[in-house]
Order: structure tokens, then C-alpha cells, then sequence
């Protein structure tokens, strides 16, 4: 019927199993905790720098979009961390989740922001200008959710790939 819990001699499947599959997917996971840690680093810099209440902010969509970017690389980090222990199935379902939020925290900082990378020294719209200081900020916290966006498409591609066309039967991600 299944194994005795108080059996000694019943062996659990390997959680590493070394490879290239493992290897690929610990990388992915590392460019994510890097990216996702950077990110939180700009918004807490944004956030302690102008505080909790949404006038602060050049609009209202901006300062709940910097919230919804927070929620999101914390999420990120408890992905990558919980990866090694969470079953394959539920570690697929909460990176589409993830990806699902990155391309709207990035779509929504392209039109809700006029900043971009290379006009940082131009004058904006009233709302805006009072803010030109933290352009880079603004612009590099865009670039990251874009490459988030990336980063976890292209891992939820390769997790469908792996579990659904090549019927992968692993238990975890990166072991047996």
C-alpha cells in the first residue's frame, strides 16, 4: 500500500541529482535572487525616500506599482529559495504567477513613467519633473522587471518542456 513512515530501511529520491537539468535550473534560479535582491534595492530606496503616502509620488499608479514590484521580488526570493523543496508541479504554477506579475509591474512603469534610460537630463511634464533626480532609479527598476519578465519566461517555456512534452517525471526540480 506505501511505505511505513517508521521504515529505516525505505530511501527517499535524491533532491541533487548533478546534471545538466539541475545545473541549468540553480543558474536560473541565482540570475533571478540576484535580480530580484536589486530590485528590492531600488524600491526601498524609493520608499524611504518618499515615504508611504501616494502624493509623494508623480502619480498614484506609480507608488502602488513600486508596491505591487515589492511584493513581487519578495515573491521572487521565496521562489528561488522554496525551489529546492517544492514539488515540480507547484514550482510551475507559481512561476507562471511570477511571470504574470513581473510583465504587468513592467508593462505598467512604461506607460505610468515618461523616464527611460537615455533622457534622464530632459524636462518632463509638471507631475514629473519635481522627480528627475531618481530618473535612473525609475528607469533601471523597469529595465529589471522587464528582465524578470524574461528570465521567468523563459524558465516557465523550459519547466514546460521538461514536465509536459518530455514527460519529465521528477518529484523536484532539480533531483529525482
Amino acid at each position: 500500500m506505501g511505505h511505513d513512515p517508521l521504515d529505516t530501511n525505505f530511501e527517499q529520491p535524491a533532491r541533487w541529482v548533478s546534471g545538466i537539468r539541475a545545473f541549468g535550473y540553480a543558474f536560473a534560479s541565482f540570475l533571478v535572487f540576484g535580480l530580484a535582491a536589486g530590485q528590492i534595492g531600488i524600491v526601498a530606496e524609493l520608499f524611504q525616500k518618499y515615504g508611504n503616502e501616494p502624493a509623494n509620488y508623480p502619480s498614484h499608479m506609480i507608488k502602488y506599482t513600486l508596491g505591487l514590484i515589492l511584493f513581487n521580488a519578495l515573491l521572487s526570493l521565496l521562489l528561488v529559495i522554496g525551489s529546492y523543496w517544492a514539488p515540480s508541479f507547484f514550482f510551475v504554477f507559481v512561476v507562471f504567477a511570477n511571470m504574470v506579475m513581473w510583465i504587468t509591474s513592467a508593462g505598467v512603469l512604461n506607460r505610468a513613467e515618461p523616464y527611460r534610460a537615455g533622457n534622464c537630463g530632459s524636462t518632463f511634464s509638471p507631475p514629473f519633473d519635481r522627480f528627475v533626480g531618481d530618473c535612473k532609479l525609475y528607469a533601471a527598476s523597469e529595465a529589471l522587471s522587464w528582465t524578470l519578465w524574461a528570465l521567468t519566461f523563459v524558465l516557465m517555456i523550459t519547466l514546460i518542456l521538461d514536465f509536459f512534452v518530455l514527460k519529465n517525471k521528477k518529484k523536484t526540480v532539480y533531483g529525482a
